[in-house]
């Protein structure tokens, strides 16, 4: 065998070789990513298993729905700030975006109304004041002509109608009364308050009475 015959066979099983080299180094490469992948995806899994586990008993079923749209579970006792006095609860984490990092969570999951939100914490979730209302009832307190803060009654039975409404509990149909009354003139405002001056013509006695002149 000649020397040009060894080169060139030397050359063809290399052109072969390589290649078949290359795809082992991509399927091993593969690999070793999806074996990341699933052992990414099973810590992830675990974490979810443990914070449903955690939080379901404490958020309840719609509570725990609400939190992972929001993705806020794992986090009812690590960012917990405080609780106001009509059972709403107040979270903060720092590591998320600004505007984003302060959040509520109604007492009520399912009839959720921000006129429930007292004023103070109002202030606190947008960033108007930097320290939460907690810690300094001095400081905090509510003033005395300010009345505590109610749900919203719109929508439901006890919002408010007129008397004259028949959403309201004071209708009696017919014989409801209304407050505003039609003006009715009676004799004494009835007679004009002033007598019509008198029409005098070129010196003439005579007297003829025109509305037209009933000016005061």
């Amino acid at each position: 065998m000649t020397l040009a015959r060894l080169v060139q066979q030397a050359r063809q099983s290399s052109s072969v070789t390589k290649p078949v080299v290359e795809s082992v180094a991509r399927a091993k490469e593969a690999t070793t990513r999806a074996r990341e992948r699933a052992a990414d995806l099973s810590q992830r899994a675990r974490w979810f298993v443990a914070a449903l586990r955690d939080e379901y008993p404490k958020r309840g079923f719609w509570g725990t729905v609400d939190a992972i749209k929001a993705g806020h579970l794992g986090l009812y006792d690590r960012c917990f700030v405080a609780e106001d006095e009509l059972g709403n609860r107040y979270y903060e984490n720092r590591h998320d975006a600004y505007m984003r990092d302060r959040w509520c969570e109604y007492r009520d999951t399912r009839n959720a109304d921000p006129i429930n939100v007292p004023s103070e914490w109002h202030a606190w979730l947008h960033h108007l004041i930097d320290d939460p209302p907690v810690g300094a009832p001095s400081k905090w307190r509510r003033p005395t002509f300010q009345k505590p803060p109610h749900r919203n009654l719109s929508g439901t039975p006890f919002a408010y109608a007129p008397r004259n409404s028949p959403r309201s509990p004071e209708y009696v149909g017919h014989l409801a009364e209304s407050r505003v009354k039609p003006w009715e003139p009676t004799a004494a405002t009835a007679a004009p308050r002033h007598r019509p001056r008198a029409l005098v013509r070129n010196g003439e006695p005579g007297v003829a009475e025109d509305p037209r002149l009933d000016i005061p």
